[in-house]
């Protein structure tokens, strides 16, 4: 039996990076020379080179809710019930001919991510009721690159994270109901079962943004825990704390793919607790690694 590797975290502390403060940022990315981000309200985007400051790079004025990188300066941008391409062009951000996904009145996309044959896969979400809660009627949906659209798998509340642990295994996290759901399709891409993979308990906050490293680490932003989780089996192994609560989103990238970029969020905020609390809603920076742990025993 291999040995379990242990995840040693090489730089104590997050540490905010050289960029705004947003009223809710979301979706970080790395798409091979660059870090991107969100703004989700104003539909701001972000983008960030190593060693340099973050310049905000488009603002449509409306709710965006997630970025995938399909190349260095390419990316896929869903705002409202749209899809469109982003394609830098001598730094200026150049939007292209989008998809309109069929959606109820009031339903929103929320997060996604690219699948294995570079189709986009994102969650719908139903508008919140009085009290605030949204019903667990959204699905998961399917745009390939022809166009078509599809709703594999349904029956959540609040879809976040989204991550391929292999060609045929989806990681997706439904903050609505604490669960992060491990979905087995098969090569068409229907549905052969949904499992829950792991369950966060309401009162240490709601899983939300995830990515998956080289080594099938899962990291999970918690929002309302201020920390990020890095997971394996199921289990966690190790804890990132974030100094502000509303963590939104993690990514793994840099030129080293060791570093890790997390979004946080002052949604809800009124003035006073926003002045006391300034961290909230910056971005954080630092440098992961692994070790196995019979090589740090000797």
């Amino acid at each position: 039996m291999e040995p379990k590797q242990e995840v040693e975290i090489t730089s104590q502390v997050l540490l905010p990076v050289d960029g705004p403060r947003c009223e809710l940022a979301e979706s970080p990315r790395w798409d091979g020379v660059a870090w991107w981000w969100l703004d989700v309200p104003a539909g701001a985007v972000y983008r960030m080179v190593p060693g340099a400051a973050a310049e905000l790079m488009l603002r449509t004025g409306r709710r965006a809710s997630f970025l995938a990188p399909l190349g260095p300066g390419r990316l896929v941008l869903a705002e409202e019930n749209r899809l469109q391409r982003l394609r830098l062009v001598g730094g200026t951000v150049r939007i292209e001919p989008r998809i309109r996904v069929p959606l109820p009145a009031g339903w929103l996309l929320n997060d996604g991510c690219l699948g294995p044959d570079g189709s986009i896969w994102v969650g719908s979400v139903a508008p919140a009721g009085a009290d605030g809660r949204r019903p667990a009627t959204g699905s998961l949906i399917r745009v390939t690159t022809h166009g078509e659209i599809s709703a594999p798998v349904s029956g959540f509340a609040l879809s976040n994270g989204l991550g391929w642990i292999d060609s045929r295994t989806l990681l997706h996290a439904d903050s609505g109901t604490g669960i992060v759901w491990r979905h087995r399709f098969d090569t068409a891409f229907a549905a052969i079962e949904s499992k829950e993979y792991l369950r966060i308990p309401a009162p240490e906050g709601l899983p939300d943004g995830l990515a998956i490293d080289s080594a099938g680490l899962i990291w999970l932003a918690v929002y309302g825990a201020g920390e990020v989780r890095a997971i394996r089996d199921g289990r966690t192994v190790a804890r990132v704390p974030v100094p502000t609560a509303q963590t939104t989103a993690v990514a793994v990238g840099g030129l080293a793919g060791d570093e890790l970029l997390v979004t946080t969020a002052r949604e809800g905020y009124d003035d006073v607790r926003s002045a006391a609390e300034p961290l909230a809603g910056r971005i954080f920076h630092g440098t992961v690694s692994t070790m196995n742990a019979s090589e740090e025993r000797g």
